[in-house]
């Protein structure tokens, strides 16, 4: 049963890393997007600091879907662990598929 409380807690835990990652994603793509509008409105050519938001954009995606990817795994686990722990306090020490 310990077992089952630390992969559910790893995946919360996971859960919550992933949205994160996407939130400062989607946050770097918004600044991005307003340089770029005041670098256009303002005359001034901030192309390279549109690039740079951009990328580090693209990077905290790569870096959620690698925590996504663990994550799946974890979720996987636990409903494998809640199953043979079910199995076993019905009777059925049949293994899970």
């Amino acid at each position: 049963m310990d077992e089952n409380l630390r992969i559910a807690g790893q995946s919360i835990v996971l859960r919550r890393t992933v949205t994160r990652w996407v939130e400062y994603a989607i946050a770097a793509w918004v600044m991005s997007l307003i340089v770029l509008a005041l670098s256009r409105w303002g005359g001034v050519d901030l192309t390279a600091l549109v690039v740079s938001l951009i990328m580090l954009g693209c990077a905290f995606a790569i870096i959620a879907a690698v925590h996504n990817l663990r994550f799946i795994e974890t979720s996987r686990k636990e409903r494998v662990l809640a199953r043979r722990h079910l199995a076993t306090r019905s009777g059925n020490h049949q293994p899970p598929a």
